[in-house]
This record gives C-alpha cells, structure tokens and sequence, in this order.
C-alpha cells in the first residue's frame, strides 16, 4: 500500500516538472531583471486554435499592474506582446528549445498576448511579475455576430410591432 502511494506521488512529480521547470525559469529570470518584491503569477495552459493550416494563433487579454514582468512559454509557439490599440511591446527573450522568457520591465495597463505557432500545438505560459496580472475578456467573433442577429431581431420586432399599431388605427 505504501508502494502504491508513493508512486502516484512520484508520478504526479513527473507530470508537473514541466510547470516547475517554468516557475524556476521564471523566477531565474526576473532575479537577473534585479526584482526585489514578490511575485504575481498566473498559469495558462492552452492549444493553439487553427487560423488557417499549418498555422495557429491564441490571443489572450490581461491587465498588469505596474511593475516588471516575465512570460515564460513552455513549448514551441512564439509570443508577442501589443498595447490594446495593438502597438507592438519588444520584449527581452532568453530560452532553451521549447523554453522561451520574454521580459518586460515596466509594464502598466491593458495588454494582449498573441501565441503563434503550428495548429493544434501545446502550450502552457507562465506569467510572473512585481504587480498584479488579471485576466480581462476578448470577445470572439462568434460574440459580434450574436449581438448583431440579436439587434437585427429586435428591430424586426419593433418594426412589426410599429406596423401592427398603425394598422389598427
């Protein structure tokens, strides 16, 4: 029995060194940047979504708190950073083959991070930095066009409705 609990534990510590691999790439990182207070992280996992084959592209939104931050990109997309009026930010990068740090030092505001790459590959983004890092929506474009057909169907209603009235009259 204790065989058996030791293995899950040491199979869960192989699952998982990929993530601390990151979170100590990270924290490498953003020590060689001269960062002196702790820091913010958040983890993304994710698939790069089919734009056109072979190519795929994840667009994710956040908002940093002033400060200096360090993206770390476990596996083979690449990442840009652009301000919400999509100018691009340069990042610092440093990596290994399938490790990738892009930092940025005073970064403050809403921002969007594009992950390029080959359709369908893996990836997980560690994110880390002296301020605060928070998840904002991007609307798809799905959403547009529900807004639109919804719009469309109250005007359609409204016009029946308008027709209907002078009809009685």
């Amino acid at each position: 029995m204790k065989m058996t609990s030791l293995g899950s534990l040491t199979n869960s510590a192989f699952k998982h060194t990929k993530r601390v691999a990151a979170v100590v790439t990270t924290g490498l990182a953003l020590a060689t940047a001269s960062v002196s207070s702790q820091a913010a992280v958040e983890v993304v996992t994710g698939t790069l979504d089919a734009t056109t084959v072979p190519f795929g592209l994840d667009l994710l939104a956040y908002d940093f708190s002033s400060g200096n931050y360090a993206l770390t990109v476990l596996g083979s997309p690449v990442l840009s950073l652009f301000t919400t009026s999509y100018a691009p930010v340069s990042p610092i990068t440093s990596g290994v083959p399938g490790v990738t740090t892009y930092s940025f030092a005073g970064l403050s505001g809403s921002y969007l991070i594009s992950l390029f790459g080959v359709a369908d590959s893996p990836y997980t983004l560690v994110m880390s930095g002296t301020g605060t890092i928070t998840p904002t929506a991007v609307p798809e474009p799905e959403s547009y066009a529900l807004a639109l057909a919804g719009l469309g169907a109250v005007a359609v209603l409204m016009r029946r409705r308008r027709h209907g009235d002078d009809k009685r009259d």
